[in-house]
């Protein structure tokens, strides 16, 4: 069963802070063909901070960045507020999404396992630029803002893409 829960106050203000670094001219991004929904030629930039297991090697190291502690304090403000226990952290990545001339990515779950995940948006991108969930052939959006984090059960999703500004999120999958 579907479980969703929204915040619009659980970062700190070092949590901002470090939201305002991943803005900076300092924090990289790097180039994706592709969201890993199945559908092609959806491009976006990336950080990925843990690698998904999936397409990670047994010689490649889990912690693929050196944000991987802002990104452990941010989920479990979430977590510690929203009364959420957690035992591992399954992947975690910035996106940045913007205009490319596609509407949205195809639907699909993070994993093939049950899992939880957590949505931050970091920044005010278009409004039409949300997330939509997909549960027995009833849709629910999820309207972007800054800061909100929205935590859902594993579900089929997908991303409306933005048609003027960027979308900037952090994803985090855990169970």
């Amino acid at each position: 069963m579907l479980k969703i829960i929204e915040d619009k106050n659980f970062l700190s203000k070092t949590n901002k802070k470090f939201i305002n670094h991943v803005f900076s001219d300092c924090f990289p991004f790097y180039y994706r063909k592709s969201t890993d929904s199945g559908v092609k030629d959806d491009p976006f930039l990336s950080h990925s901070v843990i690698n998904r297991p999936e397409v990670r090697k047994k010689t490649d190291p889990k912690i693929n960045s050196p944000y991987y502690k802002d990104v452990v304090d941010i989920l479990n403000n979430f977590t510690r507020k929203n009364n959420i226990t957690y035992k591992e952290i399954i992947r975690a990545s910035f996106n940045f999404c913007y205009a490319n001339g596609k509407k949205t990515c195809g639907w699909h779950t993070d994993h093939d396992f049950p899992h939880w995940q957590l949505v931050v948006y970091l920044n005010d991108c278009d409004k039409d630029s949300f997330t939509v969930l997909k549960e027995n052939n009833k849709t629910i959006n999820i309207k972007p803002a800054k800061y909100k984090g929205v935590c859902f059960t594993r579900v089929k999703h997908r991303m409306i893409f933005p048609k003027q500004k960027e979308r900037v999120i952090l994803v985090i999958t855990f169970r």
